[in-house]
C-alpha cells in the first residue's frame, strides 16, 4: 500500500483511521491469511525519521498515528489473518530531526499503548532500522542501546528490520565494532 501521496489537509494516519484504505487492507488480509504461513509486517516504518508522509512531528501525530495503527490491525484480526506479526520499524538515530531523548519517549508512548490496548496487544515484535552517517558515523551499539533499553522493558522480541552505514571505508569497517561498553543482554 502506497501511502505516499497525500491530498487535502488529512494527515496518511487520519486517512488511514478514517478507512480510505481499507479496501485494499481487507484485501492484502485476506491474501495474507490464503497464504497460511507466518507473515512479519512493517507498518508506517521509520515514522520518528521525519522524511514519510508517516512521519510523526507533533502529539497530535502520534495519537493519530496509534489510531491508523490500531485500525490496520483490527483489519486484519477481523479478517482472519493471525499469521500476520505486526512490527513497529523506528529508525534509531537521526541528529538533525528529532532529539534523541525525545525520540525515545515517542516510542516509549506507542510501545505502551500499542501493548495495552484494550482488545490485546497490537504490536508483536520492533524491527530496529539504525544508519550509521556521516560526520557522526555511529557504532552499531551506539546506535541501537537506547532503542534496546526502551523496548527491553516490555520483553518484546527485537530484530533489525534495516541496517546499514554511510561512512568512508576506513570508518565502515568499525561499524559492527563496539566503541565504549558493549550492547546490553
Amino acid at each position: 500500500v502506497s501511502l505516499a501521496k497525500t491530498t487535502g489537509a488529512q494527515t496518511v494516519f487520519e486517512r488511514v483511521a478514517d478507512g480510505e484504505f481499507d479496501e485494499i487492507f481487507r484485501n492484502r488480509a485476506l491474501a495474507a491469511k490464503q497464504y497460511g504461513k507466518p507473515v512479519m509486517l512493517r507498518v508506517f516504518h521509520e515514522m520518528m525519521g521525519g522524511w514519510y508522509p508517516w512521519s510523526i512531528w507533533n502529539e497530535k501525530d502520534i495519537e493519530d498515528f496509534i489510531k491508523a495503527w490500531k485500525h490496520i490491525v483490527k483489519i486484519y484480526k477481523d479478517n482472519g489473518a493471525a499469521n500476520v506479526a505486526f512490527g513497529l520499524s523506528p529508525h534509531t538515530y537521526e541528529p538533525d530531526y528529532l532529539p534523541q531523548t525525545r525520540k525515545f519517549q515517542v516510542l516509549d508512548r506507542i510501545l505502551w499503548s500499542l501493548l495495552n490496548d484494550e482488545e490485546g496487544p497490537m504490536v508483536d515484535f520492533v524491527g530496529i532500522d539504525a544508519y550509521s552517517y556521516p560526520p557522526q558515523g555511529g557504532y552499531f551499539n551506539e546506535l541501537v542501546t537506547e532503542c534496546l533499553e526502551t523496548v527491553g522493558k516490555y520483553g518484546i522480541p527485537v530484530i533489525m528490520g534495516e541496517t546499514s552505514s554511510a561512512m568512508d571505508e576506513n570508518d565502515k569497517r568499525n561499524f559492527w565494532g563496539y566503541k565504549g561498553s558493549d550492547l546490553h543482554n
